[in-house]
């Protein structure tokens, strides 16, 4: 589930940034040491941002058609460096109440990573088992 909230967040951004094209230099004229100026020597520039986060979208969105838990554990370990990033300008800029939801989002993100993990690690031992008594 964290995934469908994941990859809403990215798109969301993705269409906010293509829509507001200017959004970056508007944020760096009003504020010269905002962290907007961080994100562009990250990433490039706010387009490629924007591209970023269409990519995170479609990646999450393929991971939904998959059962192999080394796919989705990267994908969720994406998801949550993305968000984090995002996060960072709401630590910075924006201390409201979106910040927490993004806080929340990431915990719950962590929480369900590491429930896959558990989930693959449950499957190779039933396999494990399985192959054991099959042998007997």
């Amino acid at each position: 589930m964290n995934e469908l909230a994941t990859m809403m967040f990215a798109c969301s951004i993705f269409f906010t940034l293509l829509v507001a094209p200017d959004l970056f230099a508007e944020m760096i004229a009003d504020n010269p040491e905002s962290l907007y100026v961080g994100y562009i020597a990250i990433v490039g520039s706010q387009q490629n941002l924007a591209f970023i986060s269409l990519g995170v979208g479609v990646i999450i969105f393929s991971s939904f058609f998959t059962k192999n838990y080394t796919l989705r554990i990267m994908t969720n370990i994406a998801g949550i460096t993305y968000t984090t990033f995002i996060t960072a300008s709401y630590v910075f800029d924006y201390p409201n109440l979106v910040l927490g939801l993004l806080v929340v989002m990431i915990i719950w993100q962590i929480h369900e990573t590491y429930q896959l993990i558990d989930e693959s690690e449950d499957e190779k031992a039933k396999k494990i088992l399985v192959n054991s008594l099959k042998e007997n």
